[in-house]
């Protein structure tokens, strides 16, 4: 994204669709994020939102579960 130079094994490193991609810092990761979210297709977008939103709230049910005082 901003076209830095880095050392190996610095940075931020995202493994995507079988590709790795590499960003200097965690700005550009997200600059680029933002970027994929903007000019992605909508319907592939929402049906992997609704996943990932799906596997979050089930995460976070089981750790209330876990949280919840038992008597």
């Amino acid at each position: 994204m901003c076209g830095r130079v880095f050392y190996e094994g610095q940075g931020v490193t995202l493994d995507i669709a079988g590709r790795r991609l590499t960003f200097h810092s965690k700005s550009c990761a997200i600059k680029f994020v933002r970027l994929f979210f903007e000019h992605g297709d909508y319907d592939c977008l929402r049906s992997s939102l609704n996943k990932v939103l799906k596997i979050i709230e089930e995460r976070n049910k089981r750790l209330q579960e876990l949280r919840t005082k038992k008597i």
